[in-house]
């Protein structure tokens, strides 16, 4: 399950979410998220990829600067779903990675 968290502020002089939407979805589930979505899985695959400091080897990996790695994460700029379908073979290049190694401990 991936839970996307999004947080709508009224008045941005104060901290304080005036809505909290809480969004599970089924890990098989097909979904197009908004960009808020989009932002949190993001910054999730980069920190599974690369660990806590993923954005300058994220910047790296999609050839872009690490400005724009960090205003995707935070939903300053639209975040193209052309960045997504890298982020996703990234993902998957690590699983295999993480399965070949596995592999190799079991043999």
């Amino acid at each position: 399950m991936t839970k996307v968290v999004h947080h709508t502020y009224g008045d941005p002089l104060d901290n304080t979410p005036d809505h909290l939407e809480i969004v599970v979805i089924p890990k098989d589930t097909p979904v197009r998220l908004n960009n808020n979505g989009r932002c949190a899985l993001f910054a999730m695959a980069g920190r599974a990829i690369f660990g806590d400091e993923w954005h300058n080897q994220m910047a790296v990996a999609l050839k872009v600067t690490r400005r724009n790695i960090r205003r995707w994460e935070t939903g300053y700029n639209l975040l193209p779903e052309s960045v997504m379908v890298e982020v996703a073979e990234l993902v998957r290049a690590e699983a295999r990675r993480l399965n070949n190694l596995a592999d190799s401990i079991w043999s």
